[in-house]
């Protein structure tokens, strides 16, 4: 029976593995223009490319010039964008940690305003928020959980000291006084582009 247990467990990850093969190669763009993603390495190199997503082995890119999977690793790999997500991707330092690691990037430019998601089986999704200036290392802005090691308004003022410098962003931050997710990408977009983004419904994360 133990023989019968190994052999079948055997079976069920070649079928995996078959499949995340079968599925990279049907991905695989047969021309540069089919090459929508992109990865911008540490020393500025921008790579137009094809990223392929496995559970067993992370994303992984390949370019006009070969075939060759190449693993995208943090301390290698600036920024990433996958086309079909719409999603941006950056590599940063967390306060308090001592290695890089890639966060959604929601908001790029003077300020990185970074997304970390912590999917939950019991229906509360966890969602921290990461900002970043003149630095690799990011601090924590916001989260929809209730543990910080910085208390709220600590981190209200640690926002004004990196919008302080533009004028009309921080006179709106001061005046509203709101500490919501939609008002902090909004003044961090507004800081970054001069624009503003277009009003939307109420977000329903938890305030902390």
């Amino acid at each position: 029976m133990k023989l019968f247990t190994k052999i079948l467990m055997s079976c069920t990850v070649l079928c995996l593995s078959l499949n995340a093969k079968a599925q990279e190669q049907a991905e695989r763009p047969k021309t540069p223009e089919q090459y929508p993603d992109y990865v911008i390495m540490m020393n500025g190199d921008s790579i137009p490319c094809n990223i392929n997503i496995s559970i067993f082995s992370g994303f992984r890119y390949s370019t006009t010039d070969s075939t060759k999977l190449t693993k995208i690793k943090p301390d290698k790999v600036k920024e990433y964008y996958v086309a079909r997500r719409h999603i941006l991707w950056g590599s940063t330092t967390k306060e308090d940690h001592s290695s890089r690691v890639f966060l959604e990037l929601l908001e790029k430019g003077k300020i990185n305003l970074y997304e970390d998601y912590y999917p939950s089986t019991y229906g509360v999704n966890k969602i921290e928020w990461y900002v970043s200036k003149g630095s690799d290392t990011s601090k924590k802005l916001k989260s929809s959980g209730m543990l910080f090691s910085s208390s709220r308004k600590e981190r209200k003022d640690n926002f004004s000291e990196l919008i302080k410098d533009n004028e009309a962003v921080y006179n709106k931050y001061t005046t509203e006084n709101k500490f919501t997710y939609d008002q902090l990408r909004n003044l961090i977009h507004w800081y970054n582009t001069g624009q503003q983004i277009p009003p939307s419904p109420p977000d329903n994360h938890l305030d902390y």
